[in-house]
């Protein structure tokens, strides 16, 4: 809630650290956004996306642990799970998701086989050459809510 707050003033869900890094956790981004979601405020949820890309790319990872929070608390088509299921065909293989099937909610499964499909590519096909993040990130728009904003 702490971050929605000083969103609501600053328009802005974190300042950099001196490093120009980004001191969020992915725990508070998907927390930050599953509650921007809940609340009805597109918005926020944008800047959530946002700084989850940038985190992605400043980490060099996706936070495959906060995949069953993600899904146990968004719709079908939410675009957090639309951004978290292009990211996981750019940088991982299916051997990856294999090694430890059952703790990845089913739905995601699903979701990566499809993505696949939609972005005309197999798994990990992305992260040859640029950056996996920095190419999802010129498609950030895809994975933002323009409903009301």
């Amino acid at each position: 809630f702490e971050i929605f707050y000083d969103w609501l003033y600053t328009r802005t869900i974190y300042t950099p650290t001196e490093e120009g890094r980004i001191p969020l956790t992915f725990d508070s981004i998907i927390f930050a956004y599953v509650f921007g979601d809940a609340h009805q405020s597109p918005e926020f949820c944008n800047a959530a996306i946002n700084a989850l890309i940038q985190k992605c790319d400043q980490d060099d990872v996706l936070p495959l642990y906060q995949l069953n929070y993600a899904y146990e608390n968004t719709l079908h088509d939410n675009l957090l799970r639309k951004y978290l299921t292009h990211d996981a065909v750019a940088c991982y293989n299916f051997e990856v998701f294999q090694v430890d099937a059952d703790s990845y909610p089913r739905e995601f499964m699903m979701e990566v086989i499809l993505a696949s499909r939609e972005l005309e590519c197999a798994p990990r096909c992305m992260a040859s050459g640029e950056n996996w993040a920095r190419l999802l990130q010129k498609r950030t728009c895809d994975y933002h809510d323009h409903s009301n904003v």
